[in-house]
C-alpha cells in the first residue's frame, strides 16, 4: 500500500458495506443491478475507525460471501433469494464520504 493511501484509510471515519440494489423486474421476477449508481445501493453495514474500520468491513463482505454462495447454489434464477445472492457478490466496502454515494 502507498503511503498517501494509508493516510486516506486513517482519516475515513466510516466505512460502508453496500450491495447494487435488488428490485423486481418486468418478468416479474427479482433482479440485481450492479451498474446501477452506488447512491442507489443498499447499505448492509457500517464500521467506524479508520484502518480498523475498512479491515472489519472487509471482513464481514467476506463472511457475507460466504453465506450467500450456498444461496446461489440452492436459489432459483429470478427469486428473490438468487438475485439478493448475487447481489451480495457485488458488495464492496467504500468510505462514507465517497462522492459517488450522493445521488445526483
Amino acid at each position: 500500500m502507498k503511503p498517501h493511501h494509508a493516510l486516506r484509510l486513517a482519516f475515513v471515519a466510516t466505512w460502508l458495506l453496500i450491495q447494487p440494489p435488488v428490485k423486481l423486474a418486468a418478468n416479474s421476477n427479482f433482479d440485481y443491478d450492479p451498474k446501477a449508481p452506488l447512491s442507489e445501493w443498499t447499505v448492509l453495514g457500517t464500521f467506524s475507525s479508520g484502518d480498523t474500520g475498512h479491515d472489519r468491513c472487509l471482513a464481514a463482505m467476506g463472511k457475507q460471501e460466504n453465506e450467500y454462495s450456498e444461496a446461489t447454489e440452492r436459489g432459483t434464477p429470478g427469486s428473490m433469494g438468487y438475485a439478493s445472492a448475487m447481489a451480495h457478490a457485488w458488495a464492496q466496502c467504500v468510505p462514507s464520504d465517497d462522492p459517488r454515494l450522493k445521488p445526483k
